[in-house]
């Protein structure tokens, strides 16, 4: 069953108590506009906007529409009466929410959010051993100052501030890098 979102068309399936069979649903109940009201966050009963349907026909579910504007409120209370007794009273209340688990990012979406984030937006300082600051080395401004030993600076997001610093050990023996391709 979906949860119950605040502004959005909400829609649910209940049974009617049968009035001659007390215990078991009524079949094909009728249903008329006059015997469904609802009252959102403690106000008035007003008539539903759609009234609800035996779904599917001849059998004992009934289906009920909430529209969207139905919907804007915090506390739902729907309320049903038959004024023929075929079936019993039906009283439903809910709570809405503002956002439910199909609102949740999948985790496709919040990789892509990630891969694509601006870092220059970013505010706050990571921690030194963060993937962070790992890929900065991979995408920003770094430099090699000569030294003993020489050090190594890899700059923030503005190409000026250093993000951090390392000592480079050095080996007058081994290949010097000359460029990546």
């Amino acid at each position: 069953m979906s949860t119950p979102k605040k502004n959005f068309p909400y829609i649910f399936t209940r049974g009617l108590f049968s009035t001659a069979n007390p215990g078991t649903f009524q079949v094909n109940p009728t249903l008329t506009a006059a015997d469904f009201n609802i009252s959102k966050d403690g106000g008035a009963f007003s008539p539903l906007t759609n009234t609800p349907t035996v779904t599917p026909a001849g059998s004992v579910c009934v289906r009920f529409v909430i529209t969207g504007s139905e919907m804007n409120a915090d506390s739902i209370v729907i309320v049903g009466s038959d004024a023929d007794g075929e079936w019993g009273d039906l009283l439903e209340d809910f709570d809405t929410t503002t956002q439910t688990l199909d609102d949740v990012p999948t985790a496709n979406v919040n990789a892509d959010a990630l891969l694509k984030r601006d870092w220059t937006l970013v505010t706050g300082s990571p921690p030194a051993y963060s993937v962070w600051n790992a890929l900065r080395f991979l995408r920003n401004v770094w430099s090699l100052v000569a030294g003993t030993p020489p050090v190594l600076h890899v700059k923030a997001e503005d190409g000026t501030t250093d993000a951090w610093t390392r000592n480079v050990t050095t080996d007058t023996a081994a290949q010097p890098i000359t460029g990546v391709s």
